[in-house]
């Protein structure tokens, strides 16, 4: 009943926030730093999404990331910057748990909000986290697959970037699955860096140890396209499921290359933390410093395991409004 009422309390300020802050003269500068700009769709659309409703409720919002994945030393200086400048509020995708707390300390100390995406930051100075139950949506991920090769087999796991608190949670929910089924190996589970390449090479090493391997659980979907061409090349086709949910996974499972997708909701993300984040500094905090905001410290957006049978219900990820 509590969380209910907590979530009601947010949902009326929101929806007074955006009868309001659209008449608003002053336009807030929003700095969204997220995980890597190049080469990752899901990472750039994540920050359009942000950058698009920060537009229609009439705020400047600047898309900012490290040159690759996992450089949280150049992402630390990209927030250190944004505090320099003054910015009204940073959302912010952390690369990595402790190296961003320094960050967020300052944007404290500086009176700039900081709402988390995506991934946390280990901080009770953050306004919010607002992002997936990565433990959960892999552990129904990796339940589809078990469903899938009738509770027996040998199985993979495809992890994301080493000490990626995302990655490291995709792989617990993974493990936790499979273990609840006796007749199920665990063959090897393998960093494969959130990327296409990284699936290929990790998939065609398994597949060296393990050729009748039946399925393949990936953190994420690119390693999972990785993961089906190494497959492919060797003439075998297992379970293969991966994470995200972005349409290039879509069309993969409408072709049979993949299996399914564990579906985020980064456009809810994307809403989600800015409007809360705007509703802050218009209506909570104070010139000069932080105050505490009665939001939920964790929002949870929810996953989908998206295959064949219930892709048509999928409206997509990214979508916001």
């Amino acid at each position: 009943m509590k969380r209910f009422q907590l979530f009601l309390a947010v949902a009326m300020l929101l929806c007074f926030f955006t009868a309001s802050f659209l008449g608003a003269q002053a336009q807030p500068r929003i700095g969204v730093v997220m995980m890597v700009l190049t080469g990752n769709y899901y990472q750039i659309q994540l920050g359009e999404a942000c950058k698009k409703v920060s537009q229609a409720l009439g705020a400047q919002a600047t898309l900012y990331g490290p040159q690759s994945f996992g450089d949280y030393a150049q992402q630390l200086g990209i927030v250190e910057d944004l505090i320099t400048k003054k910015m009204d509020l940073i959302i912010l995708n952390p690369c990595h748990p402790q190296a961003l707390v320094p960050a967020v300390l300052k944007a404290q100390k500086a009176g700039i909000p900081v709402i988390t995406i995506d991934n946390k930051v280990d901080s009770d100075q953050v306004l919010s986290y607002i992002g997936t139950n990565n433990f959960n949506g892999a552990y129904a991920g990796a339940k589809y697959i078990a469903e899938k090769i009738g509770g027996k087999g040998k199985v993979a796991i495809l992890e994301g970037e080493a000490g990626n608190p995302n990655a490291i949670l995709r792989t617990d929910g993974a493990k936790k699955a499979f273990s609840e089924y006796p007749n199920i190996k665990l063959v090897a589970s393998q960093n494969a860096h959130w990327t296409e390449e990284g699936g290929l090479t990790v998939m065609e090493n398994v597949l060296q140890a393990t050729p009748d391997i039946n399925a393949v659980f990936c953190a994420c979907d690119n390693i999972a396209f990785g993961a089906a061409q190494a497959a492919k090349n060797k003439g075998v086709r297992p379970v293969i499921v991966g994470f995200d949910g972005i349409p290039e996974a879509m069309d993969a499972i409408k072709k049979g290359i993949i299996d399914a997708t564990v579906a985020q909701f980064p456009g809810k993300m994307a809403e989600l933390g800015v409007r809360l984040g705007l509703a802050y500094i218009k209506y909570i905090k104070d010139v000069k410093t932080i105050l505490p905001a009665p939001f939920p410290p964790l929002i949870d957006t929810g996953v989908m395991v998206v295959d064949k049978m219930n892709i048509d219900k999928f409206k997509g990820a990214f979508a916001v409004f």
